[in-house]
């Protein structure tokens, strides 16, 4: 039981990261290349 509930709790941390990187991307106004972006998601990737 405590394992499902950790399972979904992980799988809702995930689509609130994914959906934060989506509006950072959606604010580019052009400043925003792969090294840029890399930089912005590596401390989101380090959380999981």
């Amino acid at each position: 039981m405590k394992q499902d509930q950790i399972d979904k709790e992980s799988l809702y941390l995930c689509s609130e990261i994914e959906k934060a990187l989506e509006r950072i991307i959606s604010y580019d106004d052009g400043m925003l290349d792969d090294k840029m972006f890399t930089k912005i998601k590596k401390p989101a990737i380090k959380l999981l």
